[in-house]
């Protein structure tokens, strides 16, 4: 895929089932965006972002912040610092913590430095293991250049680039902002979600859910009435049928559609049955759920799908047959 109008458009899809394009930390240093990584890994993310905001696609807000290298790196390379704390005096980067410590209740002062023997705290006084944090009292704290032995009651803090090499102090180190990034009311307007796209998000997630053979669309079933009734999708977990319904609107869902879905359960003797409202049912239609122990979830983008999908069949795992 290419950033095209077919690469944009799948962008804003994902974008828009997944509620917003989020970056996440890399091991070699610096931010990247998953969904860019998994739908156009050739293309640099950089001119994918400027491509989306050129177009008023989508609108950013700050993330995170990073600290940064004084020169410009390209966003897919990120920033990979290593923190330095170099002697003000000889520059050396040989700077040690020291601690004065005493020996309790022996009394006895020393340097750390002088306690450690063999990976042990040894008293040089009077030669005693110093075994426990009741053993010692920590009286102050030190840094010292192992070079030039200048001491400091603060470390000098640096930073050097593991990209380029470079080394600068902190007030020269450039704080750069992290952006995730919505879909704007242009790209909403472009990227309008029908019942056949929802759909098909959620029969994926129950497909993870379903420790059954298929998750089945479209599933018959007659009522006591003569009926046949049809439920959007058929599932199992742990060996109980499960039965759900997506309401999908642009608006709220409002009472009727929870009375049509309590007729059609209490028409079938349905056990488990899950009704999943996209985006949300108003204050009224929610009650009524409640008040007929309707299972249903409101959710409007995937991530809270699947998040809410786990919730509610944790629930029906505990629930007997």
């Amino acid at each position: 895929m290419s950033l095209d109008q077919a690469g944009i458009q799948a962008i804003l899809k994902k974008i828009g089932t997944s509620g917003s394009l989020e970056p996440v930390r890399t091991t070699g240093g610096g931010f990247s965006y998953p969904i860019l990584t998994e739908l156009l890994p050739d293309v640099p993310q950089a001119e994918i972002i400027a491509k989306l905001e050129g177009e008023d696609l989508v609108k950013r807000t700050i993330y995170a912040s990073e600290i940064s290298c004084t020169n410009s790196h390209e966003l897919e390379k990120g920033t990979n610092l290593a923190v330095i704390a170099p002697c003000t005096k000889c520059g050396a980067e040989s700077v040690v913590r020291e601690r004065l410590v005493e020996h309790r209740p022996a009394g006895h002062i020393h340097p750390e430095s002088e306690f450690l023997k063999g990976g042990k705290m040894i008293c040089p006084t009077c030669k005693a293991e110093l075994a426990t944090s009741e053993d010692t009292k920590i009286l102050g704290t030190w840094f010292q250049c192992a070079v030039c032995n200048t001491k400091y009651s603060e470390l000098n803090v640096s930073f050097q680039c593991l990209i380029c090499g470079e080394k600068f102090e902190r007030n020269k180190a450039i704080i750069r902002p992290i952006y995730k990034y919505e879909l704007a009311n242009k790209a909403q307007e472009f990227f309008k979600m029908g019942r056949d796209t929802v759909l098909s998000i959620v029969y994926d997630n129950l497909s993870k859910v379903s420790t059954g053979d298929k998750v089945e669309r479209n599933f018959s079933v007659n009522g006591k009435s003569g009926v046949a009734h049809v439920f959007d999708f058929s599932f199992s977990v742990d060996k109980k049928q499960v039965l759900c319904d997506v309401e999908f609107s642009e608006e709220e869902a409002v009472e009727s559609s929870i009375m049509k879905v309590f007729a059609k359960t209490m028409d079938t003797a349905v056990r488990q049955f899950i009704l999943i409202v996209w985006p949300k049912v108003s204050s009224a239609a929610g009650s009524l759920a409640s008040f007929y122990k309707i299972k249903f979830i409101e959710v409007d983008n995937e991530g809270a799908l699947a998040a809410k999908l786990e919730e509610v069949i944790a629930v029906i795992k505990k629930e007997k047959k």
